[in-house]
């Protein structure tokens, strides 16, 4: 917790390497003992040190590496506790075992692998609520709830089809229930990440995402309370979010700029927040609305074409910052998202110019990057039908506009004929 709290990115290695340390010993210490719980401690400390590990890592490799270290090492204290029955034991490695799955996921980027290790993330989950309510161990409870959530989360919103509603029952409930606990423990921390992820519920799985505004609101002061740089972030990056889609609802050009001045500072906070503690995929997703806000301004609130341009470019510049920390992160999720806006503002760039070769040029462009987006988000969200139908739609305008400036009969004729398939895809979805 100390290292996000971190002023800059040095501050932060040097108190990660401090934990890193401080958990390599304890696992060392730990082999002097003679306490039945034992091997366990000794695991935990060890995958503790390897999570610890995942955030100094210099490449999403080796960051892999650590987290599947992690992983393994919760899974051997688990038959450990299986073995002694110790259940607190249990419920609290059951939370360690999915705080590590929530990063691991990020970097798998085979479909069906994320889907057995969500499937491993949700049994964790239950069972983890499961023996803590029975325990009445509040804080770990709190625990429980919230990251289930956040597998719940993913699982509704694109990686399970049949139990859909299921799990996004889920999602809204047991972040709620984090929510309501964490304030009745008074921990901020808790209640900040608790709020983040209730209110992402509210805005992915109800008609009132109006009404998340506030619990974001709140978990942006609980960031602020304990300093903590990830729950500032992540609230402020959600916040944008919000802002966001104001500004497509908005009509009025005066409040469509009011609102985009919120939109740029919210995002520019959660960018500065994630950049001082090495969050490449928060990043990245943050870049997402801060991309997105000059391109809702360029389309809805200037009138000047000149202005526009200028717009679209720094829309197109901002995307770009995205994804080479997307890159970096190794995230599949950072990169599928911030190549949305990427290819969508080279692709209204290209509608405002009058020079063949230049439009041809950034619809090309427009159109490699689609294709990356539609790739990637097939297999990490196969389920994602809204994204999976906007994207396709975009991807379908790219190649009709292609077309008109292609001199090769052929080749014309064949983006027409993907341009006609892209559609009917996106209708489908």
């Amino acid at each position: 917790r100390a290292a996000m709290q971190s002023k800059n990115q040095l501050e932060f290695k040097k108190r990660m390497l401090q934990a890193f340390n401080a958990y390599s010993k304890a696992a060392a210490l730990f082999g002097k003992s003679e306490d039945q719980d034992k091997p366990a401690k000794i695991c935990q400390c060890k995958a503790t040190a390897a999570y610890v590990s995942s955030w100094l890592s210099p490449d999403f490799a080796s960051r892999k590496r650590s987290l599947d270290e992690c992983w393994k090492l919760e899974k051997e204290a688990l038959r450990f506790y299986e073995g002694i029955g110790d259940r607190l034991g249990l419920g609290r490695t059951y939370n360690e075992l999915n705080a590590c799955l929530v990063d691991r996921l990020n970097l798998e980027w085979d479909k069906q692998i994320r889907q057995e290790m969500l499937a491993e993330a949700l049994s964790y989950g239950h069972k983890a609520i499961g023996i803590l309510s029975e325990l009445g161990e509040e804080y770990e409870l709190a625990r429980a709830y919230y990251i289930t959530s956040i597998h719940c989360d993913t699982a509704a919103k694109g990686l399970e089809l049949e139990k859909k509603s299921k799990y996004a029952s889920e999602a809204l409930s047991y972040s709620t229930k984090a929510t309501k606990l964490s304030e009745k423990i008074g921990d901020s921390f808790l209640l900040g990440m608790s709020s983040i992820w209730v209110g992402s519920a509210i805005v992915d799985f109800t008609d009132r995402p109006d009404s998340a505004m506030r619990r974001f609101e709140d978990a942006l002061e609980c960031g602020i309370r304990t300093r903590d740089n990830y729950l500032i972030g992540r609230a402020s990056y959600l916040l944008a979010h919000l802002t966001a889609w104001k500004m497509i609802a908005e009509e009025d050009p005066k409040k469509i700029v009011e609102e985009s001045k919120k939109c740029e500072r919210y995002s520019l906070d959660a960018i500065h927040n994630f950049k001082s503690i090495f969050n490449n995929q928060e990043v990245a997703s943050s870049y997402y609305w801060y991309a997105e806000n000059y391109s809702f301004l360029a389309k809805s609130a200037e009138t000047s074409l000149k202005k526009k341009r200028i717009l679209l470019r720094k829309s197109i510049e901002a995307a770009k910052k995205g994804l080479e920390h997307a890159q970096r992160s190794g995230s599949i999720s950072a990169v599928w998202f911030i190549l949305h806006p990427l290819s969508k503002s080279l692709f209204l760039l290209s509608t405002m110019e009058t020079d063949a070769d230049t439009r041809k040029g950034l619809l090309e462009k427009s159109l490699r990057y689609r294709e990356e987006n539609i790739k990637a988000v097939e297999q990490a969200m196969p389920y994602y039908f809204w994204n999976h139908g906007v994207y396709h739609n975009y991807l379908a305008l790219t190649q009709a506009e292609l077309a008109k400036v292609e001199r090769d009969k052929i080749q014309k004729a064949k983006l027409l004929e993907d341009a006609v398939e892209s559609s009917e895809n996106c209708i489908k979805l």
